[in-house]
């Protein structure tokens, strides 16, 4: 297991000295971080943020911390809707609630959740590039971290797969009725190209 600790202190450290590597110099190695997401994402995220090593590690978040974006689906800055967004996630997680539950089996089926929540940690990241859509920079941002970090590019497919969709995903769960069997062929079509996006086993 990943001690959490050890990776904060550790990577406080290193940004702390003198010939600290640069900013686009991936400073956690990928099984490390994928662990860090997978096992306790929130917990990590919440704690590398706070100590500046989220966005020395990816820049990218840098751009949304203390973001404000007035409109609806924001309630928080853009930083605390995307780990908000993760935490619920994570939450799902051993739910003996019925309606979550179903969710909860469905996360759990995943092949590689990581990928999941790396999706979610840059899905708005765009929002703090000026002009143009958000999801075409959330797009140019994490094509730039994954290739930084040299994630595979099967795994980069996904990623920008889950981006590229999550606008549609959002209007399909808050204006469509999501039991009508009409709903769901819809969007099992949309994503149809990509059936394989986050791995389900």
């Amino acid at each position: 297991d990943v001690d959490l600790g050890l990776v904060v202190v550790g990577q406080r450290d290193l940004l702390d000295r003198p010939d600290a590597p640069p900013a686009d110099q991936d400073l956690v190695g990928l099984d490390e971080l994928a662990r860090v997401l997978e096992a306790q994402a929130v917990v990590a995220l919440r704690a590398m943020h706070d100590t500046g090593v989220l966005s020395a590690l990816l820049p990218e978040f840098e751009r949304i911390e203390c973001l404000v974006i007035r409109d609806f689906y924001h309630r928080y800055t853009v930083d605390e809707h995307t780990l908000v967004t993760i935490q619920t996630l994570e939450e799902l997680r051993g739910s003996t609630d019925p309606i979550k539950k179903r969710y909860a089996d469905l996360l759990a089926e995943l092949e590689d959740p990581s990928l999941l929540y790396f999706s979610l940690l840059m899905h708005d990241v765009g929002k703090g590039v000026p002009g143009g859509g958000h999801v075409d920079g959330s797009l140019v941002l994490a094509e730039a971290a994954m290739r930084r970090i040299q994630l595979p590019q099967a795994n980069r497919e996904t990623v920008l797969f889950l981006i590229r969709a999550h606008l549609e995903m959002s209007e399909v769960m808050q204006s469509r009725d999501i039991f009508d069997p009409a709903t769901a062929t819809a969007s099992s079509r949309s994503t149809s190209s990509t059936g394989a996006a986050v791995g389900r086993t």
